[in-house]
């Protein structure tokens, strides 16, 4: 909702820097404000020089702070005056430097620049330099230097995006996105120099006494200046200019002869400062939870989930609601505590471009003597290094400690008007409820997208998917963005609360809010219809909603909500509400599709529509995936809109980036075209020939190294282990096609070594649609990603990623053979045998395979039931790779195992619950007609909620194969 240019407004217009501060530390007067330049800041020189010289900077040889000026205190009613002077971001270098001939050993000086832009951490270079000039020649003319370079650098060929235009280059994939905006300002540029040469050498010719001799000069200089810009001119279009990273603008600033780059951010959001880090943040503040002492009663506003709340909820439920938060960070340098403050500013903000206000109340660092000022704005957030403010909780609603990464609720905190001192009862189910996520980083997250049950919360699943994409390297781009949606979903919720309670709102459209029950495409519902999932929301942050409300970051929210709807250029839909209802699960019939597609190119039709629509169908998440599913579509209306639609996309300057060649270089290729009669074929032969499934159709696409296709079932009840084989084996053969597609010659053989499923929806459809996309190709390794949706509503309902080995045949052929059969000891301790009946249904792995292609021999149940074993022979006619067999049947033996124990531990069927995540790993390979293979399957984690089971095959001391499964249980259970 925050709307602002990513580059700041008139940064062209305005100097780049307004103010030079110099403090430094007196003897006798203590910290002394001693020069600001060119004028006053109009602000306390007391106050300045506490902040520029923070404590303990006597210990440290240097460290950087950061502070504000010009913020707005909020009147009676929480608003904040739109007009006065504008916010200037403070950038401070403090520096030590010993020296025993002086009094106390050291002298310490400060010096800071101020600026509009947000983009503050640019001068960190140059603001070192003049520093370490000042104190060679410590005079106002070293200031004067300072500012004057600064204010030289030059921004007139920075682009001024609009925010939609910022929103698609920051998640854009091409580093060349708006190229041609740089260009013509380049150009622009280029042309206004040579007038102004031009205009020179004609006041030259005025002069009667020069005209003569400087004539054949000029005209001389003036054919080389044309030359020249011709030359440059064509540089610009040659490759060194187009290999420029358009995220970001090249300059440089000059300062005392040295030329000092600068690259300055273009995707930077309204509450974004400086160069901070998110991960950071919730890296500190993402340990698991400490079980409470005693009773406690719990704060609506803060504590969503009780006692047992996140301590990344409670900073963002404290955020949200405009509680006062310190950071404290004892002993460390206030450069670090500076940073924590900004990252805390973004994630209240919704990775800093959903909400505003949270800029104007952030104190990055402060201390004692600003006490004062901090307590007179509500819901300060402020970073601190001394302790003597955690003894005092009156000061602080929640105190952040980001030595230990424990988060505080202050016990002076009064209760919001109406809670009546009562927080939410606790009890033992919630505690097995929270635990059954698993805050800690260390399990893993499985994201389900569709409707959440009352057990469980988007802020569990929140929390849990931030770690997990920290732990897999996800850079703070990414970060930021999953912070963005939370927030984004969070104030979907606001105006349909507001609507519910009072009868309207000024957040949301009536029209829309007052047809949020209603199945429709237009309306600002969560999800088309879905009233169960929609209250359940409200429910469950109807405290957070009513601390929000009311609070500075409301207001601003209202203003730009009527702002963003008068300067909208498409009117009349929700788009972004559009986007999500073919992105995700909802359960939309084909009539409430095409209507979706039919809108969208009606009022879908000039360029910076097209603009608007790209801005809610970021590259990042998927590009135009969401559209490109009615070129599939059954229905001849759906895939007319969606070509239609593309025509437009791809006449735009951004949309044409946005890889549509991926969607227009489709070739149809063979069923099974990659693999021999020998490998791989006689599962899915059984299943076209057994008339399970017609024979499939695929399409390939060498730019994008994705494969497209239809799977057409005819039957009802489609086995999820008959989806797991073909999954494995059109990303197998999307591998192969992807691997030689390197030039490589040599005969290679293709192992899968991890294959992971994600289960997102449930579905009876029986016309299914994939896409397959190669994420990395080496000369050893391909990783590709699979996605499976219900073709007619376009759900998701399953996700998979698979990673394949290629080895040289030769080398497989020459490999020492597996045994076929070895004796051991199979039989499992403090056990009972298997009945007949349950070695048979272990055994029937796909209902279109004969029974008799794997035996399972012998089998046992711990007297616990939380382990499994059983031995198993297998056939031949199940090879995967040549000689082995078929990975898809290895993981069904094991699901089979894995679900037999989980039926036998719960007492409730695994048919009828969700195996919401499966992790296969293959180690070795199974030969064709190996012998005495053992199944080891235990119960590896328990909850109210959610029961792990982990399985393997496995002959004496070699391991095969691993699963791990997670079942998600429909009803929380406290036998568990």
């Amino acid at each position: 909702m925050a709307n602002t240019n990513a580059a700041d407004d008139g940064a062209s217009q305005q100097r780049n820097v307004e103010y030079i501060l110099l403090a430094e530390f007196d003897i006798d007067r203590g910290a002394i404000l001693k020069h600001q330049y060119p004028r006053p800041t109009g602000a306390d020189d007391s106050h300045l020089a506490e902040l520029m010289l923070p404590d303990g900077a006597h210990a440290r040889e240097s460290d950087w702070t950061m502070f504000f000026l010009n913020q707005k205190t909020p009147d009676e009613s929480g608003k904040v005056a739109e007009d006065g002077p504008p916010l200037l971001y403070v950038l401070n270098l403090v520096r030590t430097k010993h020296d025993k001939e002086v009094r106390r050993g050291a002298i310490v000086k400060a010096m800071a620049v101020c600026t509009r832009h947000r983009f503050i951490h640019i001068y960190q270079a140059i603001l070192m330099l003049a520093l370490e000039n000042y104190y060679r020649a410590p005079t106002v003319d070293t200031l004067a230097e300072l500012y004057k370079s600064a204010n030289q650098m030059d921004l007139s060929c920075m682009p001024q995006l609009s925010r939609h235009e910022t929103t698609i280059l920051r998640f854009s994939d091409d580093q060349n996105m708006f190229e041609e905006r740089f260009l013509q300002l380049e150009k622009e540029k280029r042309l206004v120099d040579t007038l102004s040469r031009d205009a020179d050498r004609l006041e030259t010719l005025h002069d009667p006494a020069l005209a003569e001799m400087t004539t054949s000069a000029s005209e001389e200089s003036f054919a080389t200046a044309r030359r020249g810009t011709a030359a440059e001119s064509g540089r610009s279009r040659g490759p060194s200019a187009r290999n420029k990273d358009r995220r970001f603008f090249d300059t440089e600033i000059v300062y005392s002869g040295v030329k000092l780059p600068i690259r300055v951010p273009m995707t930077v959001y309204p509450e974004e400062i400086g160069d901070f880090s998110l991960i950071q943040l919730l890296t500190t503040f993402s340990g698991a939870l400490a079980p409470p002492s005693g009773s406690k009663t719990t704060h609506p506003h803060l504590e969503s989930s009780g006692q047992y709340t996140h301590p990344i909820i409670l900073l963002m439920n404290g955020l949200l609601t405009q509680k006062r938060i310190i950071f404290l960070g004892h002993n460390k340098p206030a450069g670090e505590v500076s940073n924590y403050v900004l990252a805390a500013v973004a994630l209240g903000s919704g990775g800093g471009g959903v909400l505003r206000g949270f800029a104007n109340r952030a104190f990055p660092y402060t201390n004692l003597t600003n006490l004062d000022t901090l307590l007179s704005f509500p819901g300060y957030i402020a970073g601190v290094t001394n302790p003597a403010f955690e003894e005092h909780p009156e000061w602080w609603d929640l105190l952040c400690n980001i030595n230990t990464g424990k988060v505080t609720v202050s016990p002076a905190l009064a209760m919001p008007p109406g809670a009546g001192g009562q927080g939410k009862p606790q009890t033992d189910s919630l505690r097995r409820s929270l635990d059954s996520v698993s805050l800690s980083r260390n399990r893993s997250f499985s994201s389900r997208e569709g409707k959440p049950d009352k057990w469980n919360n988007s802020d569990t699943e929140f929390v849990q998917d931030l770690m997990l994409a920290i732990e897999r390297h996800y850079g703070e781009v990414a970060i930021r963005a999953k912070v963005e949606n939370y927030v984004r979903h969070f104030m979907s919720l606001v105006p349909l609360y507001e609507y519910e309670r009072n009868g309207s709102s000024q957040l949301g459209d009536p029209a829309h809010l007052a047809a949020s029950d209603k199945t429709g495409v237009d309306g600002y519902a969560i999800s088309p219809g879905d009233k169960e999932t929609r209250d359940h929301e409200l429910s469950f942050y109807q405290n957070r909603i009513e601390g929000f409300i009311g609070t500075q970051a409301y207001y601003n929210s209202l203003a730009d909500y009527q702002s963003m709807q008068s300067s909208s250029v498409i009117r009349g839909i929700d788009i972004a509400h559009m986007v999500y209802c073919l992105r995700n699960s909802t359960n939309l019939d084909v009539n409430e599709v095409e209507a979706i597609y039919k809108r969208l190119d009606e009022q879908v039709v000039t360029d910076e529509q097209v603009t608007e629509l790209l801005a809610s169908l970021p590259q990042s998440q998927g590009g135009l995936q969401p559209l490109a599913y009615g070129f599939y579509h059954p229905s001849p209306a759906i895939r007319l809109y969606t070509v239609r639609l593309f025509q437009k996309i791809e006449g735009n300057q951004a949309g044409s980036r946005y890889r549509i060649n991926a969607y227009n270089d489709l070739t149809p290729v063979e069923f099974h075209a990659m693999w021999g009669h020998s490998s791989a074929q006689f599962l899915e032969g059984r299943m076209v020939d057994q008339k399970v499934i017609d024979t499939p159709k695929y399409w390939y696409s060498p730019e994008s190294r994705s494969y497209l296709g239809f799977w057409n079932f005819n039957i009802q009840g489609i086995e999820e282990t008959t989806l797991l084989t073909l999954i494995d084996d059109v990303t197998g053969e999307l591998a192969y096609r992807s691997f030689l597609a390197q030039g490589i010659k040599q005969e290679h053989i293709g192992f899968t070594v991890n294959l992971k499923i994600v289960k997102k929806n449930n579905t009876r459809a029986t016309r299914l649609f994939f896409e397959a996309t190669a994420l990395q190709v080496t000369s050893r390794k391909v990783v590709i990603e699979c996605m499976l949706y219900d073709t007619i509503t376009g759900m998701l309902l399953l996700q998979a990623q698979a990673i394949f080995v290629f080895m040289p045949l030769a080398a497989i052929k020459s490999a020492k053979a597996e045994p076929k059969s070895i004796e051991d000891n199979y039989e499992l301790s403090s056990s009972q045998a298997l009945s007949e009946n349950a070695l048979y249904a272990l055994g029937q792995v796909m209902s279109f395979l004969p029974h008799n292609t794997i035996v399972h021999k012998a089998g046992w149940l711990s007297n616990d039931s939380k382990h499994l074993r059983a031995v198993v022979d297998f056939g031949d006619n199940l090879s995967g790779p040549p000689i082995y067999v078929h990975g898809g049947i290895l993981g069904t033996v094991l699901f089979n195992a894995s679900a037999l124990l989980f039926t036998r531990f719960t007492g409730i069927d695994a048919k009828s619950v969700d195996a919401s995540e499966r992790d296969i790993n293959y180690h070795n390979g199974v030969p064709l007609e190996c012998q005495n293979i053992t199944i080891d399957a235990t119960i590896n984690e328990a909850s109210s909620s959610q029961v792990t089971v982990f399985a393997k095959l496995v002959r004496q001391q070699k391991l095969f194969t691993t699963l791990k499964t997670t079942f998600t249980l429909p009803i929380p259970t406290t036998k568990l």
